[in-house]
Order: structure tokens, then sequence, then C-alpha cells
């Protein structure tokens, strides 16, 4: 499924402007995740430049995480998005986390001494999968979390996870959705003889809806989403 990419205008009530408004940072990181078994969650946030004396070159992204910096690299999509993996051991149930941005603004055409934003600190609270609504006992694919909440702008992980290694030539997924102005995503293929396969979903226009995940031989699993 096509679905036409619109980034939003940022509410600057999502966002938190500092040095001199030159730099905005929106956290797109969902506030829960579900429980992953690589113990991998992807932590993310968008930047926008406010101000046209700002030297692009200079631009360093980091996500500090419980006290230790980790350099962000752009999300292969670009639209200003910033992502970083993290692991967090099975025992931990959440991390504290910001973002910080590093910068220089141009001076006279020359850059200046070096500027810093950064974002208030947040809690990534990690939860156990509800599969409830999105699996039968006449199915072996279930899709995990069982409903999406988003923001404009924020992404979200969707786990597919078969029961069963794949068969020769993967396993295709048709999702489509009857609010495609409201949420943006990419297709999904599980690989022969993997298990899983994931993906991230984008909020877009507010809107309420559903996503409706198809394939062969298998009951459709519906998927509630709201995009605020």
């Amino acid at each position: 499924m096509k679905a036409k990419r619109i980034f939003s205008l940022l509410s600057s009530t999502l966002a938190l402007f500092l040095s001199g408004c030159s730099v905005a940072i929106l956290n797109t990181t969902p506030e829960t995740l579900p429980r992953s078994a690589s113990g991998l969650y992807t932590l993310s946030a968008r930047v926008a430049l406010t101000d046209s004396l700002v030297n692009r070159t200079s631009l360093e992204t980091f996500v500090v995480i419980d006290g230790e910096t980790h350099r962000m690299m752009p999300h292969p999509d670009g639209g200003g998005f910033y992502e970083y993996v993290y692991s967090l051991p099975a025992s931990r149930s959440q991390t504290r986390y910001y973002f910080e941005m590093q910068y220089q603004l141009h001076k006279d055409n020359t850059p200046d001494k070096n500027q810093k934003a950064q974002t208030s600190l947040n809690t990534l609270r990690i939860v156990a999968p509800n599969p409830t609504s999105s699996a039968s006992h006449n199915n072996i694919l279930r899709v995990i979390p069982s409903s999406i909440d988003l923001r404009s702008g924020q992404r979200q992980a969707l786990v597919f996870e078969l029961t069963q290694p794949a068969p020769s030539g993967g396993f295709p997924i048709l999702v489509t959705t009857d609010i495609p102005q409201s949420i943006i995503m990419p297709k999904v293929f599980i690989p022969a003889g993997a298990r899983t396969a994931s993906i991230s979903v984008q909020g877009d226009r507010p809107g309420a809806g559903k996503l409706f995940i198809q394939a062969t031989s298998q009951k459709e699993i519906v998927i509630p989403v709201r995009v605020r």
C-alpha cells in the first residue's frame, strides 16, 4: 500500500526550543514498547531547524540514556528523523533518556562557537506483549502491539511473529488501512526460514481507524489505530 508522506507542522507544545529558538527537537519515541525477544529498542527524535543561520554540516544529534551518551544516526527516509537502537537488559523494564543536539551558527559568514539544545528527561517503559486481539488459535501469525496510539510525526514499532519458520519463498503480509491520510507504513515480508519481521509505522494527520492485516490462509487481523 502506498501512502503519501506528509510531514505536519510541529506544534510548539510538542517540542522544546532552546538556544535562541534555533533548533527544535521533537521526541517521537513511544512512551511504552512491547518487550522484544532481542532486547533491542529504537529511540527516535525529529529535529527541525528554526534559524537559517544554523550551519547544517555542524549538526550532531545524541541520546543520553541513563547518563551514557550515544550518537544517533539519520533515518534512511530523511525528514529530520534520527534513531538509535538501544540494548536493554531483560531484567529491566524501563530506562530514562533525553535527546541532545550540538551545532554552530553562522556569524559574519563564519561558524560561531558551539551551541547546544536538549529535551527534558523522558522514561521509556517496556511492557509484556498483549496479542489477545491480534491472534486466534487458527492463525500462525500474530501482531504486536494489539493497538496503536500515536502523535503526529511519532513512530511506533509493529512486530509480526509466526509460530513456525516462514516457508520457502517467504511469507508476504498485506497491510491496508481505512485512514491512509493518518498512517505511513512500509510493506511487510517475512523471509524464508525467519519467524519475525518488524516495521516502523508513523503517524501523520490526526484521525482514528484500523489496520487490516491479511496473509495466505490466515484470518484477517484488525489493529485499532489513533493518531492525535
